[in-house]
């Protein structure tokens, strides 16, 4: 009778359970290194979003000149750090511009695809279309960085000058723009991953979202969708994707340099319907730019609009 095992069988079941280990392992570690990322990013937002709601306002902090072409005057951004969501946020630290390493802010990076060999600088945070032209000739105004308590790095872009809400955005509708990094310069450094965007949209009744773009969703290879199609195929991803709602998909459009570097993508479906009509029926809204990759962003009312834009999908 055999009593146990030859030294070539333990050799080989040793050898099996290395090769299992060396593929299963780093995956495991991947899977479970991003669901923590994501834990933090949803603890971000929501601490954010409770700030922001807790705020007088969100327009109107420090000043800004028109006439001043290197910006020397502008104080906007930093006051609305210092004097209005530093009351209701716990901050760490405050870096001006040219500083903005001291607190965790890289000069550039990767994008969502493809898989990070692509980089963007931060010098393209909410610069589409020109936002700040209504009242600073064009050029976005300072932007200024800083830690949480919690050991996430932000750069801030603000308008001083949001609008009030209305039934769809416009350029000037978002008044505070984030770029965040939740472990500050430590890798991988990659939007979708450690880096995203929360914007807070409306001087008053703020609306705040931080799109999470899907991986896959290059637009590249979703143009010419209908609604129906778009929608099934973010429904196709999973129970945790989706069509974006119309200020997430605002928000993408003015970030988009940061998620994909390219610029036909110029059309996407938004998903969360926004207005009930007396006959029961809702509107689907389409966000959509000028082509060139340079215009703002509009939103019209799909009924209105004869294209067949991106299938974005985003994930929770």
């Amino acid at each position: 009778m055999k009593k146990g095992f030859t030294l070539a069988e333990v050799l080989i079941t040793m050898t099996i359970i290395g090769i299992v280990s060396a593929v299963a392992i780093p995956s495991l570690m991947s899977t479970t290194s991003q669901k923590a990322l994501d834990n933090q990013r949803h603890a971000l937002y929501a601490r954010m979003s409770n700030a922001i709601s807790a705020m007088d306002k969100l327009g109107g902090y420090g000043m800004y000149d028109a006439s001043d072409p290197d910006n020397i005057k502008d104080t906007a951004a930093k006051t609305f750090v210092v004097d209005g969501l530093q009351k209701v946020y716990k901050i760490k630290s405050v870096c001006d511009e040219g500083d903005y390493a001291s607190c965790g802010i890289l000069d550039q990076y990767a994008t969502l695809y493809p898989d990070g060999r692509s980089f963007e600088s931060i010098a393209s945070l909410y610069t589409h279309g020109s936002p700040y032209a209504a009242f600073h000739s064009g050029s976005a105004p300072k932007k200024v960085a800083f830690t949480t308590g919690n050991g996430e790095s932000i750069l801030l872009a603000y308008n001083p000058d949001c609008s009030p809400k209305a039934e769809a955005p416009s350029e000037k509708s978002i008044c505070a723009m984030f770029l965040y990094d939740l472990n500050g310069a430590k890798k991988p450094n990659q939007f979708g991953k450690d880096v995203g965007i929360i914007a807070a949209f409306y001087r008053k009744d703020p609306v705040v979202v931080a799109p999470i773009v899907d991986m896959n969703s290059y637009p590249g290879e979703n143009i010419n969708m209908n609604y129906k199609k778009a929608a099934k195929r973010c429904a196709d991803l999973g129970d945790d994707y989706r069509l974006p709602d119309v200020e997430e998909a605002f928000t993408i459009y003015q970030s988009s340099d940061f998620w994909f570097p390219v610029t036909n993508y110029q059309q996407m479906w938004t998903g969360i319907i926004k207005n009930l009509n007396e006959d029961g029926t809702n509107n689907i809204y389409v966000v959509y730019g000028d082509g060139s990759g340079t215009g703002g962003p509009t939103v019209t009312d799909s009924s209105h609009y004869s294209g067949n834009p991106a299938a974005i999908c985003v994930r929770k």
